[in-house]
């Protein structure tokens, strides 16, 4: 919230300052025309004759060119500021022109010029005026206007707004205007504190490509603003020429990178202009080196236009994620609106499409402030929504855990119950098959209803004993925290073990090793091969088959019984699921249930289907190798 509150007093200081104009008087807008010279042969001499004069096109308020390497002659009108003086200050922007050599009429020999040449290809101790700018000193006598030339030549945009100044008016504009320089990248480099302060980009990618672009804004801006020739490199001219140069690529870069990051800009989301994010990420960085060897107009000319592509297509998916009520999308949509306010305009001018001004040089950097304030502001938006989630998380972590471990307790109390309340049923089951077998032996009467009823008396008492030991099985398999206790068993045994019936017909491999809990396993094959006998007639033989099966081991039981009823064959693994045909046979329908279980926790499956010539087919499927979440012995939960 403090965070968050900073910045949007911060947004509201930069709106205020550099909304309101930056000089203290207003000075007198120089009226020009130019003259453009593509093979750069003309001189002073040549096109200051009064033959040439018609060659001059005039030029309303500033001039803009363009990205040209085009030599441009522009001839200034300078009429005092007023009637007081003859001293002024001639003003040219912007800071980032290369080579500017100013004619003014010699005094002293009529028809001559005096030259003065300055750049920022140029040491700034050469400068007539210590400015961030260019600004000449001009004597103009007894207070009457004079004609000046200036001759332009730059390997960046061919743009230049010319002021003539009262030199008092011009000192207390500089001093103001320097102010609203400092708070200016004051409020970025604050910006860019608070972030690395804050220590997210450690954790978060997009807050990283975010201070990217906020240090890439700082270099380019330094740049553009002259202050990297006045005050970092004022003896390396060629460092403050290529910082606008390389900085205004870096943008590009840091700028598409970040919103593919924000705006979630992937093939899945947005399939189209995904493809224009990444052309707007990858071209100005293989651009980088180009502005080394002069091709900064040529690299220009294409960026700029890609970049307003990507502005335009950034606000119509922040829109779209604002409708779908994404957190931080409003902010993110301001933010786009910001930059198309600032770059088209300045983009326009650059390329030469409108006329140059004051407001038109500065409107990118307005609007770039307002869009890094605003990014942020989304940004810690979407962190609060982030924190906000994972404290929901946490909060339902806490509960589904006591949750858990109040349905472990449930569960250790069922146990309990369970062993109890089968020790006491088997006590009393064990009593009366003991009296049936000492009546059966102890008694003389051989009358079939007799043995007859003490043969139902032992197949209640063996059904009852099933029950309870399913029942038992059951509750083991339920319990949550149950884990494998994996190691090499030897499933061929396991069969042969289990075949302790003369109807049983065994088809097994040889080799059939396999990591798994050999107990439950067993019960799983015994659960099979008892339905199997149950349901099949007494003469029929069922078939128990081990093999092989690629990445698999397989476990066919094959019986000629009456099969499943269709009925009831979607649900035949569920619990207590038993056909009414066969209600006579003993059973609590959870057999299969826990075959089934079994077979899940080992990753493997069992199913089932009607065999051909009548009877059931149940195939049970192991894995041979385990995946590396059970291996680790994790615990696995099913219902």
């Amino acid at each position: 919230m403090i965070l968050r509150r900073a910045l949007s007093v911060l947004l509201l200081l930069c709106l205020m300052a550099l909304g309101a104009p930056s000089h203290a008087a207003e000075p007198r807008l120089v009226p020009m025309a130019v003259l453009a010279d593509p093979q750069g042969t003309e001189s002073i001499a040549s096109i200051s004759t009064p033959t040439r004069s018609g060659d001059f096109v005039p030029v309303t308020r500033g001039f803009s060119a363009g990205y040209t390497r085009t030599v441009h002659w522009l001839r200034l009108e300078l009429a005092p500021p007023d009637s007081t003086t003859n001293l002024a200050l001639l003003e040219i922007h912007p800071p980032f022109l290369d080579d500017l050599r100013l004619y003014l009429p010699d005094p002293g020999v009529p028809g001559t010029f005096v030259e003065k040449i300055t750049g920022d290809r140029y040491p700034f101790g050469l400068r007539d005026y210590p400015y961030r700018g260019f600004a000449f000193h001009v004597e103009l006598p007894a207070g009457q206007p004079v004609t000046a030339y200036l001759r332009l030549e730059t390997s960046s945009s061919s743009v230049l707004v010319a002021n003539l100044w009262r030199a008092g008016d011009f000192y207390t504009a500089e001093v103001r205007e320097y102010a609203f320089l400092g708070l200016y990248y004051g409020i970025l480099l604050t910006i860019f504190a608070i972030n690395v302060w804050h220590g997210l980009w450690r954790e978060d990618r997009a807050f990283r490509l975010y201070l990217f672009l906020v240090g890439s804004s700082i270099v380019l801006f330094s740049g553009a603003n002259g202050l990297v020739a006045q005050f970092i490199a004022d003896d390396w001219p060629m460092v403050g020429d290529q910082a606008t140069s390389m900085g205004s690529l870096l943008v590009f870069v840091a700028s598409a990178w970040f919103y593919r990051q924000a705006l979630t800009i992937t093939p899945q989301t947005t399939p189209v202009i995904v493809w224009v994010y990444r052309l707007a990420q990858w071209l100005p960085l293989l651009c980088l080196p180009l502005p080394l060897f002069g091709l900064y107009p040529e690299t220009m000319q294409v960026l700029v236009p890609l970049q307003l592509a990507v502005a335009v297509c950034g606000l119509w998916r922040s829109l779209r994620l604002w409708h779908a009520a994404k957190t931080g999308s409003q902010f993110m949509a301001l933010a786009h609106a910001f930059t198309l306010f600032g770059g088209a305009t300045v983009s326009l001018a650059l390329m030469g499409l409108i006329p140059s001004g004051w407001w038109i040089l500065h409107s990118y950097q307005i609007g770039n402030l307002a869009t890094l304030l605003t990014l942020n502001l989304a940004l810690v938006a979407t962190l609060r929504a982030r924190e906000n989630e994972r404290v929901l998380a946490l909060q339902k972590a806490a509960a589904s855990d006591e949750a858990l471990l109040a349905e472990r307790r449930a569960r250790k109390e069922q146990s309990r119950f369970m062993a109890m309340l089968s020790h006491e049923i088997k006590t009393p089951l064990a009593m009366i098959e003991a009296a049936t077998d000492s009546l059966r032996d102890l008694s003389t009467d051989t009358r079939a209803p007799v043995l007859l009823r003490y043969d139902r008396i032992q197949l209640g008492v063996t059904r009852i004993d099933q029950i309870i030991d399913q029942l038992l099985r059951q509750d083991r398999l339920s319990d949550s925290g149950l884990q494998l206790r994996r190691q090499p068993t030897d499933l061929r045994r396991l069969c042969l073990e289990s075949c302790g019936d003369a109807r049983l017909h065994l088809h097994l491999t040889e080799a059939a090793m396999l990591d798994v809990d050999g107990e439950l396993i067993a019960i799983a094959i015994n659960n099979l091969l008892e339905n199997a006998l149950k349901y099949s007639p007494p003469d029929s033989p069922v078939e128990l088959m081990l093999e092989l099966d690629g990445e698999y081991i397989q476990i066919d039981v094959m019986d000629r019984g009456p099969g499943v009823p269709e009925s009831i064959r979607e649900r035949i693994f569920d619990r207590y699921v038993r056909a009414d045909e066969v209600g006579h046979i003993p059973g609590a329908g959870l057999g299969l249930n826990l075959v089934r279980r079994i077979c899940r926790l080992h990753e493997g499956e069992v199913t089932y289907s009607p065999r051909s010539g009548g009877g059931a087919c149940f195939y049970m499927r192991l894995p041979r190798t385990p995946s590396a979440i059970q291996t680790q012995g994790n615990k696995e939960k099913f219902a």
